[in-house]
């Protein structure tokens, strides 16, 4: 199950359990997030949902783009310490 569930996300997994089918899931919304998580054995939170393809062995196109995607979180990470140092130094 992946995409926009609230709350209704619990009948989904409720119905899914009875049938001993297992379930991953993940949801962009908050309240969907936290009823998965209660609800499923392999719950997908935050940022995983857009990392479902490499988690599920799609390719290596997927796990690239996840590496791609950590060395530019990183950069913009060095990139506001570094501004912040240098307003605080007198830099700028």
């Amino acid at each position: 199950m992946l995409g926009h569930f609230g709350p209704e996300a619990a009948l989904l997994a409720e119905a899914s359990d009875r049938e001993n089918i297992t379930v991953i899931g993940a949801s962009d919304d908050l309240a969907g997030q936290a009823v998965l998580f209660a609800n499923t054995q392999d719950a997908l939170i935050g940022e995983e949902l857009f990392a479902a393809g490499a988690y599920l062995g799609a390719g290596a196109s997927h796990t690239a783009s996840l590496t791609v995607q950590d060395i530019l979180r990183w950069t913009i990470i060095v990139a506001l310490l570094g501004g912040a140092f240098a307003k605080l130094a007198g830099i700028f």
